[in-house]
């Protein structure tokens, strides 16, 4: 039977065991938050340095910017919400599909959540109104554009290939491409109906845009790895006759190799 190797996109499994304490990641998940981040600086650090009272930094690289959980979970601790801060996160089902007898596909929706600072005045708010139509805009881009020669995700060199820096030396590539997104009000800890805002009296929230990507990750099916399934050299024999009854002759012997994997995608 074919059998999968430990790589899934980014994942490997067996998780490596790391440093003690180090962060249990989901590469997809962290490459997608590393990628949208750049694009969202790229798009609008120039604009926001003329665009005094918020942040002129529209997305600080720290972790109290940058999160990769569900800011809507449940949860027993109170957070505070640092702004801008930029959420990428998993947390609808995942599906997986055979494509050839080589590899099969899995298929997740990746959430976004980028929340911004508010000043307290319609002049304001109309100032920074522009403001999530040049967000979608940079993820509709980074959706189509997956290399950056001024980009590369954790020590590798700028201009590196996403799949090279996630897959290295396997053929387990990774793809998205962005969904869409819409603007809102967010205000954290405020629990899975936050959008509507049925139950909320009081507290502060913010603007923000909410969006997904539809990401693809390749995992490649290996074969010949068992015993019981490795394909030997096989000899055969041509035999021929006139059709007429006369005896059948050998016409040629020969020997059909076994396959070497160089053919294997």
């Amino acid at each position: 039977m074919p059998t999968t190797d430990g790589l899934v996109g980014g994942t490997q499994i067996p998780v490596p065991a790391g440093e003690e304490k180090e962060k249990l990641t989901d590469p997809l998940v962290e490459a997608l938050l590393s990628l949208s981040a750049f694009y969202i600086k790229d798009s609008l650090d120039a604009k926001l340095q003329n665009l005094t009272g918020t942040s002129s930094d529209a997305c600080p690289n720290d972790s109290k910017h940058r999160h990769t959980f569900d800011p809507l979970e449940p949860r027993g601790v109170e957070v505070k919400l640092l702004l801008p801060s930029l959420f990428v996160f998993w947390n609808t089902v995942s599906t997986w599909q055979e494509q050839t007898q080589f590899y099969a596909i899995r298929t997740r929706f990746i959430e976004m959540m980028y929340v911004f600072n508010e000043l307290p005045s319609y002049s304001e708010m109309e100032r920074r109104s522009g403001l999530f139509n040049a967000v979608d805009t940079a993820m509709f881009k980074m959706g189509v554009h997956q290399v950056r020669r001024d980009f590369a995700i954790d020590s590798s060199p700028l201009g590196t290939w996403i799949n090279t820096s996630l897959t290295p030396g396997s053929p387990n590539f990774v793809s998205w491409e962005w969904m869409g997104g819409y603007p809102g009000r967010f205000g954290i800890d405020e629990g899975p109906r936050a959008e509507r805002r049925f139950a909320k009296k009081s507290g502060r929230d913010f603007p923000a845009l909410k969006g997904r990507w539809k990401a693809e990750e390749r995992v490649a099916l290996q074969t010949l790895l068992d015993p019981e399934d490795l394909t030997m050299d096989i000899p055969f024999d041509i035999y021929a006759n006139d059709g007429e009854g006369c005896e059948t002759v050998l016409v040629r012997e020969g020997l059909l190799t076994k396959p070497d994997g160089t053919g294997e995608l």
